[in-house]
């Protein structure tokens, strides 16, 4: 449970809290299992605090530093994260949804079944970010930066994920039915058995992608970029035998257009 003397300190205001942190820069920090909600902890230093289970619904956070904290089955419900730095952090199943993070670092952190749904997450950071089984249905990631981040299984159903760089990210089985990946990076991506139902890739780079074992019937490809990319694993055994890769990206555009 949280420290009732750690309470006391962050409700005197964050110019403060960030006084007293300074001071103590050892003293673990233990605000779990509490109630923030609506607080206002805008550029607060709770770098590597456990905040497990603590509700920070409506709560500024606002350039705040929550590098390395335990964050780990938090209600972040509508929270104000834009330009938060909560890299390295445990947000495993985590409720940021309708959160405002735009510009946020949430580099190298574990969001493994997080729930972002209808998230602003606009230029935020996921570079190397465990974000396997996450849900982010509906949510705004545009230019956001998603290099080699884990999305094994994610739903990012009807997102906005225009001009995103997913270079390398693992997106094998995730669900992107109604995405919209106009003009986004996705140079050697896997894209293994994901669902592709009314996905847009206008004037993507598909660029060395592994699409096997994917449909692409229902997709957008135009002005994409499939240069080395695996798709043959998408036709039929008889077809697939005597096609060239060339061939078989011919076939999924005619099929796309007819």
């Amino acid at each position: 449970m949280a420290n009732k003397e750690q309470m006391r300190q962050l409700d005197n205001g964050v110019e403060e809290w960030n006084q007293w942190r300074s001071e103590n820069p050892s003293v673990p920090i233990d605000l779990s299992h509490t109630k923030l909600i609506g607080w206002f902890l805008s550029g607060a230093n709770l770098a590597q605090a456990n905040l497990e289970g603590t509700d920070l619904s409506g709560a500024s956070l606002h350039q705040a530093n929550l590098s390395g904290a335990n964050l780990k089955r938090t209600q972040c419900l509508g929270a104000d994260l834009s330009q938060a730095i909560v890299s390295h952090a445990n947000l495993e199943e985590a409720n940021l949804s309708r959160v405002d993070a735009q510009g946020c670092n949430f580099q190298g952190s574990c969001l493994r079944r997080a729930y972002f749904t209808g998230a602003e997450l606009a230029h935020a950071d996921f570079g190397t970010a465990d974000l396997r089984e996450a849900k982010l249905d509906r949510v705004d990631l545009s230019h956001a930066q998603l290099t080699d981040a884990q999305l094994q299984g994610a739903s990012l159903s009807a997102s906005r994920l225009m001009y995103a760089n997913l270079t390398a990210a693992s997106l094998e089985k995730a669900n992107l039915s109604e995405t919209k990946l106009n003009r986004s990076d996705l140079s050697h991506v896997n894209l293994n058995q994901a669902i592709l139902d009314g996905t847009n890739f206008l004037g993507a780079n598909l660029t060395g992608a592994t699409l096997t074992q994917t449909d692409l019937s229902r997709t957008n490809l135009s002005g994409a970029t499939l240069e080395q990319a695996n798709i043959q694993e998408n036709f039929s055994d008889q077809d697939k035998d005597d096609r060239t890769l060339e061939e078989c990206v011919q076939a999924a555009l005619d099929e796309l257009m007819s």
